[in-house]
């Protein structure tokens, strides 16, 4: 084998792996009058693991890279909540609790420091560092900012967060590819 057919191996099979790997989906999350109870990680709130890999009729298991969010929500204060107290929290299912160093959390009503009734929405918009899930399993937590009223739902959340995904490829799958681009290599030969 020459020095530039093995060079031209080395690129094919570079190649099919970048493409091997970028396989990118969405993902949604639909909330019909979810609650906003208490602080993050108590019993109350509502919480939820998705497994977005049983969602994407994909093998059980496969990591998934969280790589955007963009969502479309109207967001409902009980008594003195504000609206900037909501919080979403997304991490690794497999890291539970605490969060992991890669857990994220979106604050639609920002700056809202008021009470009632508010719609928000936003593009798809990258997220600052990826979040890996390691066997595909997503943490959702739905929280309050500052607690107002113990143990009772101080806001309510219905819409939809939709999150793009990078679908990881099994190990073998890689190997798959990469011996592909050896035989291609040396048919060239």
């Amino acid at each position: 084998m020459s020095k530039h057919t093995a060079v031209f191996a080395l690129g094919a099979a570079l190649a099919i792996s970048a493409t091997a790997t970028a396989d990118v989906r969405e993902f949604e999350i639909s909330l019909s009058a979810a609650p906003s109870v208490d602080s993050f990680g108590d019993s109350d709130n509502y919480a939820e693991l998705f497994d977005i890999n049983a969602a994407l009729g994909l093998p059980a298991g496969s990591p998934v890279s969280v790589l955007a969010i963009g969502y479309d929500l109207d967001i409902e204060t009980i008594g003195d909540s504000y609206l900037a107290d909501v919080l979403f929290h997304f991490d690794d299912a497999d890291a539970a609790l605490p969060p992991s160093s890669a857990a994220f959390e979106v604050n639609p009503g920002f700056g809202d420091e008021m009470t009632g009734s508010m719609g928000y929405a936003t593009p798809m918009t990258d997220l600052s560092s990826v979040l890996s899930l390691s066997s595909g399993s997503l943490y959702f937590e739905l929280y309050e900012d500052f607690d107002d009223t113990f143990g009772e739902a101080e806001a309510f959340v219905g819409g939809t967060i939709t999150l793009r995904v990078d679908v990881i490829p099994a190990p073998a799958t890689l190997a798959a590819f990469g011996l592909f681009a050896g035989v291609a290599a040396r048919r060239r030969r």
